[in-house]
């Protein structure tokens, strides 16, 4: 389980600091199994990017 104040840090994929429309196309090149279990994506680490990951992404979405 990811800490609530760490999913910003994990969201905002190109730490500018907003979670955008740019973050989520990060998220979507890296959709499926991480093969070396590396993918910045794999916000929950279990090798693969994938809805549960997406909820992570869109629960930091920025409104501003």
């Amino acid at each position: 389980t990811i800490q609530a104040d760490s999913v910003l840090q994990f969201a905002d994929m190109n730490g500018d600091g907003v979670v955008d429309g740019v973050d989520l196309t990060t998220f979507f090149s890296q959709w499926g199994v991480c093969s070396v279990c590396n993918c910045t994506a794999d916000f929950n680490h279990d090798c693969v990017v994938d809805a549960v990951d997406m909820s992570y992404l869109l629960s930091a979405w920025s409104t501003q």
